[in-house]
């Protein structure tokens, strides 16, 4: 499985390729220089892309598997919002679901809820 880490340092330098100072010195090279940082800024492209689809196929592996259990919770907070008869019940059912997501599916939430 791809680690946040991972893909947050395939997109950073995915971001950096396509900067203004990367772009404009590689313009300035010879033509072979220029082919091949286009196609090595393409195949970071696909890599960030391939790591970015993996994780949401896990991410959907892990809402199916759960889908019951996070349906139930989506309905308590449904009814609690649309009422909206306690606000702390209401914030309450909210933590729970949010609870829920970040035990059952990897990688949501993964941050300590307030």
């Amino acid at each position: 499985m791809l680690t946040e880490h991972f893909v947050d340092l395939l997109r950073e330098l995915d971001r950096e390729l396509h900067s203004y100072r990367v772009t404009n010195y590689y313009r300035r090279q010879d033509a072979r220089t220029r082919e091949r940082f286009v196609a090595l800024r393409a195949y970071v492209a696909k890599a960030l892309d391939d790591a970015t689809r993996a994780r949401l196929e896990t991410l959907a592996e892990a809402l199916e598997a759960n889908e019951d259990e996070l349906s139930r919770g989506f309905e308590e907070l449904s009814r609690a919002m649309s009422g909206l008869n306690d606000a702390i019940r209401v914030l309450d059912v909210m933590g729970d679901v949010l609870e829920a997501m970040s035990r059952l599916v990897p990688g949501v939430l993964d941050a300590v809820l307030p």
